[in-house]
Formats: C-alpha cells, sequence, structure tokens
C-alpha cells in the first residue's frame, strides 16, 4: 500500500489555497515571507500598541467611541457627572473599551436610526448621534515589512530621488532606470505597482495589467486569510472558507487597515487600479467585487473614493441571481445591491473640517451618485419582473418607491438634471408629444444651493464646491446608464409632476401675496419668483472628496507616447522576466556615483585637455558632468558624441 492509514483508505488531499485575484503564473514563483525578507502582516492589538508604545493609535473617526469615553471619565473627575465607568482591556477587539451605560451604548452601535433630513443636513455636533462602529467589533490589521525589504524600499527612494546622497537621479524622471530596478528586485510591490501604471499610461495595457496582477499577488501571498473575504462554491472543490473568516462573519466583526501606516497605502492603491483597469475592460463584476473589498477595509473614511464609482460598477454589471429581501425570482444583482446598501444605513459619509475641526456626516443617499442610482436600481427590479410591482406585505409598489426615490433625487439635487441631457446630446429646444423639456428645464437651471449652516459663508462656499465637483464626476461617467429612452421618459415624467407640485405652490403663494397687498396697499409687492427653480442641497461632509481628481474615474487612461516618457520597452523585457536569482546588471553608477566621478579624474592630462575644449566652445569647468550608462539609450548616444564626454563607470583612454 503507498499509504500507511489503516484500512488502506486514502490520504486526505491536502488543500490547495485558492486566490481572490487570480491564480499566479508558475514563473512568478514564491515571494520571500517577512522571516525571508518579505512582506508579512500582524494585528494589531492591544499587546501590540503596548509593545509600540502606542506610536499608532485608532485613526478617527473608529475612535469616536474612545473620545467620547474620555470626554465622560474628564466629567465624571471634575464631579459634573457620575455614569459608573469601569476600563478593561478587549481582547477581542484589541482595545480599551469601557463600560457605558444603556443610552449611550445604542447611541454608538454600527447600524443606527435612519437619521432625519434635518439632523443629517444641519451642523449638529452631538456626538452621541453620530453613527460608527463599535471598537469592540474593530479588529484592525497591518503589513510590516522586514529590515530587507525596508532596506531595498530605502534605495528605490534614493534613486528617485527623494531621500538619500544622490538627488536628480529619480526613476520619476526616468522610467527606465525604474524598469531597471524593478528586474534587480522583482518582490518589492513599490516598484511594480509603478511601472504598471507607466506601462498603462503608454498604453502598453497588457504588460502593465501582468505587473499588477504580480503586484496584488505579492499583497495577497502577505495578508492572512483572516483578512480576506471568503470564497465560496457550490462545487465539490476546496474553496477559501476557513474557521477565522467563520468566527469574523459569527461575531459581526469588522477588518479594518489604517491607509495612513506604513506601507498598507500601496495595498490601497494596488486595489484601486485593479478595480479602476477592470471597469475600464468591462469587467463589471469584477470592479464591483474588488471595490466591495477595498470599501470593507476603511468604510468610514473611504480614502480612495471608492463611493464614487462603485454604484456604476453596480448598475452595470447586468447579472442576474436569487437575493433576499428584494424579491422572491431572479434579479439584478446590482441593483439589489445598491437598495440593499442603501436602505440598510450601515455607510456614512465622515468629514472633519480641518479649520473649525466641526465633524459632519451624512447617510449614503445624501451623495449625488447613490441618490439617483438608488432610483434607477428601484426602476430596473420594477420592470424586471411584472409580478414584483405589488409586495406581499401590503407596501408600495418598487415602481412608486423608484417614482418616490427619483423624485426625491431631482428635488435634493436639481442641477444633475439638465447636465445628464446635456451629457447625452439630448435635444432640449424642440417640443413633442411625448416630452417637452423646454417647460420643465427652468425649474432646474439654478445653481443656487440651499444654506446648510446660519452665519457659515465659508462653508457654505466649501459645500458648494465640493457638491458641484461630485455631480461633475457622477455625469461624466454615470450619463450612459442614464441615456436609455424609457429612462429618459420615466426621469420626464417624474420631473412634470416636481414641476407641476412647484406651480402649485407657485400660484398659492401669489394669491397670499395679492391677498396680503389688498390689505396693506402701501406695502411692496413679494417676489414669489424666488421659490420658482429647484436648489441643490448638498452636504458638508461632501468635502472629504472635494480633492478626488476626476480622471481616475473616467472609462480609459490619458495616454502618452512611449517617446514622451523617453521609455525604451526592451528595457522593460528582464522586469517582466522574473529571475529572483539574477545577477543585478544594471544601476552601475547609481550607488558609487561618487567614487565614479573620482576614479575618472585621475588621468589629469586627459582632464587638462577637456578643460581646454571646453574654454574654446565658452563652458565654464564646472559645468561637465560625467554620463548615466542607464539614460535613454539615444539620449546617451548624442551626448557620447561630444569630445568632452565621459561614460560614468567607464576609465577614460590613456593618450
Amino acid at each position: 500500500r503507498r499509504n500507511n492509514q489503516r484500512g488502506g483508505g486514502r490520504a486526505p488531499r491536502p488543500l490547495a489555497k485558492r486566490y481572490l485575484f487570480g491564480k499566479p503564473r508558475p514563473e512568478w514563483g514564491k515571494p520571500p515571507s517577512f522571516v525571508g525578507g518579505g512582506l508579512g502582516a500582524k494585528e494589531l492589538t492591544f499587546e501590540v500598541m503596548e509593545e509600540e508604545n502606542y506610536a499608532w493609535r485608532v485613526p478617527w473617526p473608529y475612535n469616536h467611541e474612545l473620545v467620547q469615553m474620555e470626554n465622560m471619565e474628564r466629567m465624571e473627575r471634575e464631579g459634573i457627572v457620575s455614569y459608573g465607568l469601569d476600563r478593561k482591556k478587549n481582547k477581542a477587539g484589541g482595545n480599551p473599551i469601557d463600560k457605558l451605560n444603556p443610552t449611550t451604548t445604542e447611541a454608538a452601535t454600527t447600524h443606527p436610526p435612519p437619521p432625519s433630513e434635518s439632523d443629517a443636513n444641519s451642523c449638529n455636533t452631538d456626538v452621541t448621534k453620530t453613527p460608527t462602529i463599535r471598537m469592540s467589533r474593530q479588529r484592525w490589521f497591518t503589513l510590516q515589512m522586514s529590515d530587507t525589504y525596508q532596506e531595498n524600499c530605502r534605495l528605490y527612494k534614493e534613486m528617485a530621488g527623494n531621500v538619500g546622497r544622490v538627488a536628480g537621479a529619480g526613476a520619476l524622471n526616468d522610467p527606465n532606470a525604474l524598469a531597471m530596478f524593478v528586474a534587480d528586485y522583482p518582490y518589492l510591490a513599490e516598484t511594480i505597482l509603478q511601472l504598471a501604471m507607466i506601462l498603462y499610461y503608454v498604453n502598453d495595457r497588457g504588460r502593465g495589467n501582468d505587473l499588477l496582477r504580480r503586484c496584488m499577488f505579492l499583497y495577497e501571498t502577505a495578508l492572512p486569510s483572516t483578512v480576506m473575504p471568503p470564497i465560496t462554491t457550490n462545487s465539490n472543490d476546496v474553496d477559501n472558507s476557513n474557521k477565522n473568516n467563520n468566527s469574523n462573519l459569527d461575531a459581526e466583526n469588522e477588518i479594518l487597515i489604517d491607509i495612513d501606516r506604513e506601507p498598507n497605502a500601496e495595498l490601497f492603491s494596488t486595489l484601486f487600479r485593479i478595480m479602476q483597469t477592470s471597469g475600464m475592460t468591462g469587467l463589471y463584476p469584477n470592479a464591483l467585487a474588488v471595490g466591495r473589498f477595498l470599501l470593507s477595509l476603511d468604510p468610514l473614511r473611504d480614502p480612495m473614493g471608492v463611493l464614487l464609482i462603485l454604484d456604476y460598477y453596480a448598475l452595470a454589471c447586468r447579472r442576474s441571481a436569487l437575493m433576499s429581501g428584494v424579491v422572491s425570482k431572479e434579479v439584478e444583482m446590482g441593483s439589489a445591491f445598491i437598495i440593499q446598501l442603501v436602505e440598510s444605513n450601515v455607510i456614512h459619509i465622515h468629514y472633519m473640517d480641518p479649520l473649525t475641526s466641526r465633524h459632519h456626516w451624512c447617510p449614503l443617499v445624501q451623495m449625488p451618485n447613490w441618490a439617483f442610482s438608488r432610483a434607477l436600481a428601484l426602476y430596473r427590479l420594477s420592470k424586471n419582473d411584472e409580478a414584483a410591482r405589488e409586495e406581499k406585505d401590503g407596501t408600495s409598489s418598487l415602481e412608486h418607491r423608484a417614482e418616490e426615490a427619483l423624485i426625491l433625487a431631482l428635488t435634493r439635487f436639481p442641477i444633475v438634471l439638465p447636465k445628464l441631457l446635456t451629457m447625452n446630446n439630448i435635444n432640449t429646444q424642440d417640443r413633442s408629444f411625448r416630452m417637452d423639456w423646454p417647460s420643465i428645464l427652468p425649474y432646474f437651471s439654478e445653481d443656487a444651493v440651499e444654506k446648510v449652516c446660519d452665519d457659515h459663508g465659508v462653508e457654505d462656499r466649501v459645500t458648494k464646491a465640493a457638491g458641484d465637483h461630485v455631480v461633475r464626476i457622477f455625469v461624466q461617467r454615470f450619463h450612459e446608464v442614464w441615456a436609455e429612452e424609457n429612462v429618459l421618459q420615466w426621469m420626464y415624467s417624474c420631473a412634470d409632476k416636481m414641476v407641476k407640485q412647484r406651480q402649485q405652490q407657485i400660484r398659492v403663494a401669489q394669491s397670499t401675496d395679492s391677498g396680503s397687498n389688498e390689505k396693506h396697499s402701501d406695502a411692496p409687492m413679494a417676489h414669489s419668483e424666488h421659490i420658482k427653480a429647484f436648489t441643490s442641497k448638498f452636504s458638508p461632509a461632501l468635502a472629504r472628496y472635494a480633492q478626488c481628481d476626476p480622471s481616475e474615474y473616467e472609462d480609459a487612461f490619458r495616454t502618452l507616447p512611449p517617446e514622451a516618457l523617453a521609455l525604451d520597452l526592451n528595457m522593460v523585457a528582464p522586469a517582466m522576466a522574473l529571475d529572483p536569482n539574477r545577477r543585478g546588471r544594471f544601476l552601475r553608477g547609481i550607488n558609487n556615483r561618487g567614487a565614479a566621478m573620482g576614479r575618472a579624474r585621475e588621468d589629469q592630462d586627459v582632464e587638462a585637455l577637456m578643460d581646454q575644449l571646453r574654454r574654446v566652445i565658452g563652458r565654464q569647468d564646472d559645468d561637465g558632468e560625467m554620463l548615466d550608462p542607464d539614460s535613454p539609450l539615444l539620449h546617451l548616444y548624442l551626448q557620447s558624441l561630444l569630445p568632452w564626454a565621459q561614460v560614468d563607470g567607464v576609465r577614460p583612454p590613456r593618450g
């Protein structure tokens, strides 16, 4: 028998690891572990924080509960009020947690009751109403670099000219040097990501995608299975579900990673680029899955601006599946996901004003793109299943809910309607029996924004600018999903109802004004026309996305020719042919430039002749520079034609 088991049974098949972001290529090999000089990961428990002497703390707004408890302790010490606090260490969550009274505990749950419009739009700073994640449910993880990995990162920064002795020899100005560095250090994720994006911007998407996948392979190998979402399958094959994932789901723990702790920022950037490139190539289900995972790592801060584009991927993904909670039959997964995420009231947008330290937050439905996407998702579900229009519990149908959602979105963000029509090249000058846009658009043409706070003119201007910025990104990417004929007709009918209601309000106001003027003939006429146009109502929390680049949310990169970057595509080949055991053959003059220049000046006769030639053509003695052999070939060849040229690292010919 081949095995030593009793009874002659087969030995259990070893569990093969399944990768969430695709199967790695065999030539990529196995990246070094943390002990072997690569990347690793660890959980930031309370014990780890003590060992690091609290160099890292739970970031805002995740520490909102802790700040609130510290304020309560201070008030208790000062004798203002007695809460009966009992501090302890929560080993499961890894953070110090206090025992709060029942009222305060309910106020800090992850699923707060839906906020009223006055609370979300006002400048209320009451900390007990702020939705956050309980600290007992937070599990923080971080990537950690080995000593060898840190040294390689230092060499990369030195080459890039940011730190170190060598300034101006940067890979940011010379992508060929970056390609050669990747060839010498094939398991440095930061440089692989940089080279991948350079290849994307020169329209070399094939090799750029390979490097991007290789970069994610390094991170996926370093991250523990607890951080990665489980992979389930309907077949009898091996899956990636494990006890760690199941325990986190059972305990409703939130797996979080702080982007501000080094080197986690590159992980967020890699995930964002994978989501971005997947959406550009039409792989919307993949982009949606990666975006959801990226958002789950930091849902309260959303540092990469995933919420600006995630609902687009959901709408563009037209896959159908059985979804509970919406209808009983197969529906679009993306539409059902949007409805469930918005109506569950789990995600909120948080923003801290750096000038006034005011904490603003708003629910997801107060983002322009999510307000309109929720309405469109309800509309699609109402059209996909005729039997689902009337729900069993007697509530309003999906079609009626979709109409209410769109009217709410148009009322809150009226400037979106003319922008969508303009981007879709809709004729808004002519009239027809079905749509009469000239009579509708005057009510949506105003760009007036309702004030959210009294006596805060600067904050109102910042809020309006941030809201316009989010609307610009939304219209730029989402206009195509609103270009269908039936969707335009539905949008027109909702806007027409809004206009008729507004006209009724104007008639009532005019009748009231006329009655008051008859009683007071000397009083001036009331200007009721000010209530004619709808005004936009932006939340101050949208300022979180004021710095997002609209070009990052387009459907294609703005490419440049390789000549613009002086990129030699032949030098990229060694970086693509991964060989961790190869001998470093490049970057000869980067680290020993001073020694090479010293050796180049050993021959005094040749140096004197070069000085004479420089004086003949009018060059100063300090204008001479050694040529770098790692420069672009054409550039290096033209410089070598000059009589005084010397290549760094090559001794001049003897006379």
